[in-house]
């Protein structure tokens, strides 16, 4: 019997030896953070303007839309500054963004950046040829994609139909202007320059 307790003494002092050593290695294999005063900044935001640089009043499409849809939204702007080997560039610099209910990208562009901005007349994205779904379907919802999610993602997917929904009711109760949550739309660009090859990649959601 003493034995056995003596046994199980030097288990658990073992143990706990071990445990102190790893703890220790852990600790050691933690990076060092740098204190405010060594960190160095690579930029510095700064505030150009107390009004946004898109508005409504920028083109009469976009007061057509805001108004159709029953609330103004600027969704997803992204900004590039036009690479040399752009050739008949408009300006400097092409800001992409889209209404999140709207039938296109948008385009606006300027010189400055703090300067004054223009919209491109054209639709640079149709939804008709963005490859997206144009007409909504019987089953467009949230609970149809159920199916490819874990139980945890189909709860959220679901939650976040029904604030949808809801938001959308209350939309088109105040207002009376408020298209479905199904309603196949072209929002949220994202823009990106490839130096290497010399081109520029857009993707849409």
């Amino acid at each position: 019997m003493k034995l056995l307790r003596k046994l199980v003494f030097i288990f658990f002092v073992i143990v706990l030896l071990a445990s102190a050593i790893l703890l220790f290695y852990v600790q050691s294999l933690k990076p060092e953070l740098a204190s405010p005063s060594e960190t160095t900044l690579l930029f510095q935001a700064e505030r150009m303007s107390d009004q946004p640089i898109i508005h409504v009043d920028l083109h009469p499409r976009l007061k057509q839309e805001a108004e159709k849809e029953g609330y103004i939204n600027i969704n997803g702007p992204n900004l590039i500054r036009v690479p040399d080997w752009v050739e008949n560039s408009l300006e400097k610099y092409y800001l992409y963004f889209a209404h999140h209910k709207g039938s296109y990208i948008k385009m606006a562009y300027t010189d400055s950046l703090g300067g004054d901005w223009k919209m491109y007349d054209e639709e640079i994205l149709p939804l008709e040829r963005s490859g997206l779904v144009t007409v909504a379907g019987k089953n467009s919802n949230l609970n149809t994609l159920r199916k490819y999610n874990s139980c945890s993602e189909s709860i959220a997917l679901i939650e976040i139909g029904k604030a949808t929904q809801k938001s959308f009711e209350k939309g088109k109760k105040e207002s009376g202007k408020s298209s479905a949550p199904t309603t196949p739309h072209l929002a949220s660009p994202e823009v990106v320059i490839n130096k290497t090859d010399s081109f520029i990649l857009s993707w849409r959601g």
